[in-house]
């Protein structure tokens, strides 16, 4: 008979300690924050259900046909499946950043586990907008001095040319200035 103590320790071993097959190298995911990612399951048989796994919480299970049950109420109203039984993670937060681990069990009772590395970066298009619209009025401003000070320019050797009867000519591709103290 085996003593009291060392069915102990196999019933914790086998509650805590879970041995799968890897169903295949870790996928990088990223997506942007207020928007989603998709952590998609290559299958190689038919799958009975999906064990959605974050930090050792069990926050979802996903079936074939899209059907999903949420278990966590960090994701409700965010998560969906797909036909396949990949999970579609909406409105990103930077707190969804890390790794996932899908649970696969297939209809033969085989297991596998799937990791995902989640990134969330920063949506920065508002951002962008906002300096495109300065550099918009930046551009505009810059043109209206750079029309004045032609205008400008232009109005100064007039006046010089009705004074001094400035000539202006352009000889091999520069301007030449022929005041009529040269001529």
């Amino acid at each position: 008979m085996i003593p009291l103590y060392w069915s102990l320790l196999l019933f914790i071993l086998l509650k805590y300690i879970s041995c799968y097959n890897e169903c295949g190298p870790r996928i990088n995911v990223s997506g942007a924050e207020g928007g989603g990612a998709s952590l998609p399951v290559k299958l190689q048989e038919e799958v009975k259900d999906i064990a959605w796994i974050r930090s050792d919480n069990h926050f979802a299970t996903t079936k074939p046909n899209g059907q999903i049950t949420i278990r966590s109420g960090q994701f409700r109203g965010r998560l969906r499946s797909e036909t396949d039984a990949s999970l579609i993670i909406a409105d990103l937060t930077n707190q969804d950043q890390g790794i996932y681990s899908a649970n696969v069990l297939y209809k033969s009772h085989s297991l596998c586990n799937q990791l995902y590395d989640l990134q969330v970066y920063n949506n920065t298009a508002h951002s962008v907008g906002n300096y495109t619209h300065q550099n918009i009025i930046r551009l505009g401003l810059a043109s209206v001095i750079l029309i004045i000070t032609s205008y400008l320019i232009i109005q100064h050797f007039h006046a010089m040319k009705r004074e001094n009867a400035l000539s202006v000519y352009i000889y091999k591709k520069k301007v030449c200035f022929v005041y009529p103290n040269q001529i």
